[in-house]
C-alpha cells in the first residue's frame, strides 16, 4: 500500500447538532499525510444538524436522507459514495484519538490481504476509564457480545487479537471487502448490523482483528437511547434473522430445541422482570413480533441465506474452532447498562429485601452489582459467577445466626480466596474448592441492622482464556448457588 491511500470517513448521524462538532473536529485532527474525504449521512433529522454542517464545516460531504432510514442504510447511503481504499464508520458520538487513524492503516499494512477489518479499542466517556468494546464475539445461539465491556481498561489486556465483529461505532473496513460482503443488512436497521457484517466476513474468508492501539472515546447511546423494552425487541428480532442467514443447516437443526427453549424461556423471564402487568403484556407481545417480524421477512431471509452459503468458505465447526463462534449456549456474558446503579442499597418505605438467594428460583432480586448472568452446569444446577466484587443485599426475619453461601466452583487451579464483609466490617476469609461446597459464617451478635449488605470481595480471581485457553476474557471470582440468613 502507498503512502496516498484514501480513507473514506461515513458518519451516520440523528439529531446530531451537538453531537458532530466533537466527532469531525477529531477526525479532522488524524495525523499522518494520507488523503482522506469525511462524509455524514444525516439521516432526516429535524435540529439544525444540516445548516451546522454546511456552514461550520464546508470540507465535510454531506448527504440527507428525506425520510429516516436507521443506521444500517445510513451506512451503505454513505459507503456508496465513498471513494475510499477503506472506509472508517464511526457514529456520530465517538472520538477519536489522534493516532486513530495511523493505528488502523499500520494493522493493514502488517497483516496480508485476508484481512477485512480493525476492532476499535472503544472505551466509555462515562463511567470514564471502561471498556465499550475490544472486538465482538458470537455464541452458537447468535447472541453477540462486546470483549470487556466495562472492565477496567487499565487492566484488560491489550493486544491484537481475531474476533467476529468490530462494534461500528469505530470501525474500520476495506472498500473492496465491504462491498464484495454487500454492506450492511438493511432490513436489520439497529442493533446487530455490525455483528451480522462481520459473521458475514469471516464466514467469507476474511478476518476481523482487534487493534488497541486505535483508541476511541464513545458517549454511549446518546442517539439511540438506553436500553428499553422496544430495544431489546430489535435485538431479538435482529439476532433470529442473522442466526438464520448465517448457520449451516446441519448446526441449525442440531440446535433448533435449544433455540426454542431458551427463547420460551426468555419470553417468561421477560414477562416475570416487567414491573407491572401492563408491562408484562408488551413484553410479551414484543416477543411473539419477534417471530412474527421474522416469518413475514422470511423469504427475504431465505434468500440471503441461499446467496451466503453459495459463497461460504469457512465452516460454523472451523469458526467454533478458532474460538470466534463461541460453544456456550444461553444469555451473553455481559448486557449490564453501563448508567445502571445496581448494588446501592435501595432506600424509602416499602422497599424489602429477601432473606435467601436461590439462583435461578427465588430471591435474586438481593443481588446488587457485580454478578454476570445466570448459567447452569451439566446437571441443571443455576448458579452466578461473581466478578472480582459482588454485593447481596439480605434482609433478616429475626433470630438468625449465620450466613450460609453455597458454592459451586472457583479457581480451576487452586482454591479460591475471598474476604466476606457484613455492612462494611470485616467477617471472615474463605476457601472456595472447585468443587460444591458449603460455607457457614456466624453474624456478629447483638445486631439487628435491618438489611445484611453482604460484599464478596475475591482475592483471586482467574480469567478462563489466561488459565484454561478458552475465548472467554470474563474475569471470575466464584460460582454461587444460594445465599441466606439462618
Amino acid at each position: 500500500m502507498s503512502d496516498d491511500i484514501l480513507v473514506s470517513y461515513v458518519i451516520p448521524s440523528y439529531r446530531g447538532e451537538d453531537l458532530l462538532p466533537r466527532c469531525l473536529d477529531s477526525v479532522l485532527s488524524q495525523r499522518g499525510g494520507v488523503r482522506r474525504e469525511v462524509i455524514v449521512v444525516d439521516d432526516a433529522s429535524d435540529d439544525g444538524t444540516v445548516p451546522l454542517l454546511r456552514r461550520d464545516y464546508p470540507q465535510v460531504k454531506v448527504l440527507v436522507n428525506r425520510r429516516n432510514r436507521g443506521p444500517a442504510e445510513a451506512k451503505n447511503v454513505g459507503a456508496r459514495q465513498a471513494r475510499g481504499d477503506f472506509l472508517a464508520f464511526l457514529d456520530n458520538d465517538v472520538e477519536v484519538h489522534p493516532d486513530w487513524e495511523e493505528a488502523m492503516l499500520d494493522r493493514f499494512r502488517r497483516e496480508d490481504s485476508t484481512l477485512g477489518a480493525c476492532a476499535s479499542r472503544l472505551l466509555f466517556v462515562d463511567p470514564p476509564g471502561r471498556i465499550n468494546s475490544a472486538g465482538g464475539m458470537v455464541n452458537l445461539l447468535g447472541h453477540a457480545w462486546d470483549r470487556g465491556y466495562l472492565e477496567d481498561d487499565s487492566s484488560f489486556p491489550h493486544h491484537p487479537v481475531e474476533v467476529i465483529y468490530a462494534c461500528s461505532a469505530a470501525m474500520m473496513v476495506r472498500g473492496d471487502v465491504f462491498r464484495l460482503t454487500g454492506g450492511f443488512d438493511e432490513r436489520l436497521r439497529y442493533p446487530f448490523e455490525d455483528t451480522d457484517l462481520g459473521w458475514r466476513m469471516n464466514l467469507y474468508g476474511y478476518r476481523i482483528l482487534y487493534e488497541p492501539r486505535a483508541k476511541a472515546r464513545h458517549r454511549w447511546n446518546t442517539t439511540m437511547g438506553g436500553r428499553s423494552t422496544y430495544n431489546k425487541y430489535l435485538y431479538e428480532r435482529n439476532r433470529m434473522r442473522s442466526v438464520l442467514k448465517n448457520m449451516e443447516g446441519a448446526t441449525l437443526r442440531w440446535l433448533a430445541p435449544e433455540y426454542l427453549y431458551l427463547f420460551l424461556y426468555q419470553v417468561r423471564e421477560e414477562g416475570r422482570d416487567a414491573p407491572s402487568r401492563r408491562g408484562k403484556w408488551i413484553s410479551w407481545l414484543l416477543m411473539a413480533r419477534v417471530v412474527a417480524w421474522n416469518l413475514a421477512h422470511l423469504p427475504d431471509t431465505l434468500r440471503r441465506r441461499r446467496e451466503i452459503a453459495s459463497r461460504r468458505k469457512v465452516s460454523d465447526g472451523r469458526l467454533v474452532h478458532l474460538g470466534l463462534l463461541q460453544p456456550q449456549v444461553g444469555n451473553p456474558p455481559n448486557h449490564r447498562s453501563p448508567a445502571g446503579k445496581a448494588g446501592r442499597l435501595r432506600e424509602g418505605k416499602g422497599v424489602s429485601y429477601p432473606r435467601r438467594m436461590i439462583v435461578g428460583r427465588k430471591g435474586e432480586e438481593a443481588l446488587g452489582e457485580g454478578w454476570y448472568e445466570r448459567e447452569e452446569d451439566g446437571r441443571g444446577v443455576a448458579f452466578r459467577w461473581t466478578q472480582e466484587r459482588a454485593r447481596v443485599f439480605l434482609s433478616p426475619k429475626g433470630g438468625e445466626k449465620e450466613l450460609r453461601i453455597r458454592t459451586l466452583m472457583g479457581h480451576p487451579r487452586e482454591k479460591t480466596r475471598a474476604v466476606v464483609r457484613l455492612n462494611g466490617d470485616h467477617a471472615t476469609e474463605i476457601e472456595v474448592p472447585n468443587r460444591g461446597c458449603l460455607h457457614r459464617l456466624p453474624l456478629p451478635a447483638g445486631r439487628d441492622p435491618g438489611v445484611w449488605e453482604v460484599e464478596i470481595q475475591v482475592l483471586n480471581p482467574f480469567r478462563p482464556r489466561e488459565v484454561l485457553g478458552v475465548e472467554d476474557l470474563r474475569k471470575l471470582g466464584m460460582a454461587v448457588v444460594s445465599m441466606g440468613l439462618y
